[in-house]
């Protein structure tokens, strides 16, 4: 085992002393139990149910909003909370194929548009964690905070693609 590459969540440890003949401590016999395995389904487990409930809230919202403005705010709040990003935006394509925006969220999601158009014109989705060195990437506003992970994800209806949501600023 690579000790330095090695992550373990410690659920039990024990030790004992080794000694020698005369008594004397020569150093400890450890044995610990890795629950690595364990935390890692219990954290999928986790995002499956967070998954499971915003899709949840959407079909609940869809039944009660009075426009799709509303439905595409509930649903960016969704994303946002299951990607832990900070802001966002819901492009729809419209018959002119221009992308235009159902909702956004927070400062700079502006500069999202500029480095996810390959998202619509690909039908891929798109992630970085360093979106300023993309050929794509736009100058933030002056005394922007850093942006970074930014994700552009295609929507696709009947193999049509419709629009997008983009988020970014994940922590």
């Amino acid at each position: 085992i690579d000790w330095d590459k090695t992550l373990f969540y410690l659920h039990h440890a024990a030790y004992t002393p080794d000694r020698d003949e005369s008594g004397r401590v020569l150093g400890f016999v450890v044995l610990v139990h890795d629950i690595g395995k364990a935390k890692r389904a219990e954290e999928r487990i986790r995002h499956q149910n967070a998954v499971l409930e915003g899709i949840s809230r959407i079909f609940r919202d869809a039944l009660t909003c009075d426009t799709e403005e509303d439905l595409g705010r509930d649903c960016l709040a969704v994303a946002e909370e299951a990607t832990q990003s900070e802001f966002g935006f819901i492009g729809v394509i419209t018959p002119e194929g221009r992308l235009d925006d159902l909702a956004s969220s927070g400062p700079g999601w502006e500069k999202i548009h500029g480095i996810c158009r390959e998202v619509l014109l690909d039908g891929k989705s798109f992630f970085t964690n360093d979106p300023a060195s993309q050929p794509d990437s736009i100058d933030a506003p002056e005394r922007h905070p850093p942006l970074k992970a930014i994700l552009g994800v295609p929507l696709i209806h009947a193999g049509k693609r419709i629009g997008m949501v983009g988020l970014g600023k994940r922590k």
